[in-house]
């Protein structure tokens, strides 16, 4: 075995080349998100509709006071869901 350094040009071709080989098959790339997050996504936005459906409901079909209890809890969860779903749809920083 030799002490000398490797030929520079060589080994950045052949990491480049591995670099152009892997990029496409990246599961973090541009413009690309994980499954998980479109997954959660969707539960996110059903689960933030059924509870401002259900304040609805309560609040117009059942006739409950706007500030009672049954009508705020459910507005509540749907706000808490909805902002939930933000945090999900948000930009990420590259690298992320």
């Amino acid at each position: 075995m030799t002490d000398e350094p490797p030929n520079r040009d060589e080994s950045e071709s052949e990491a480049k080349f591995y670099a152009r080989r892997r990029l496409p098959f990246e599961p973090g790339g541009p413009g690309r998100r994980h499954p998980g997050v479109t997954a959660a996504a969707i539960v996110y936005g059903v689960v933030a509709l059924a509870c401002f459906g259900l304040a609805a409901y309560m609040a117009w079909i059942e006739r409950r006071p706007p500030l009672s209890v049954p009508v705020i809890a459910p507005a509540l969860g749907g706000f808490y869901f909805f902002v939930r779903l933000l945090m999900v749809l948000r930009p990420q920083a590259p690298g992320n």
